[in-house]
C-alpha cells in the first residue's frame, strides 16, 4: 500500500503528494492515484493494489485532491 499526503499549494491546482520510500511529487488535482504511481514508477504502477490518502484507505482510481 502506498502512503500519501496532500498539501494544497497556493493557486489550488497542484498537490504535494509524498509516496512513501519514492519522496514528494508535485502532481495537479483530480490525478488518479494510478497515473502519479506511473509517474513515479512503473514498477510500482503495476504492483499497487490500493493507497492510503491522509490515513484513509483509497482504491487506485481515487482522484488526488
Amino acid at each position: 500500500m502506498t502512503e500519501m499526503t496532500g498539501t494544497d499549494q497556493s493557486d489550488q491546482k497542484l498537490v504535494n503528494a509524498h509516496i512513501f520510500g519514492f519522496g514528494t511529487k508535485q502532481v495537479r488535482r483530480g490525478t488518479t492515484i494510478h497515473e502519479l504511481l506511473g509517474e513515479v514508477s512503473k514498477k510500482l504502477q503495476k504492483e499497487a493494489l490500493a493507497a492510503r490518502i491522509n490515513g484513509k484507505k483509497v482504491d487506485l482510481t481515487h482522484p488526488v485532491d
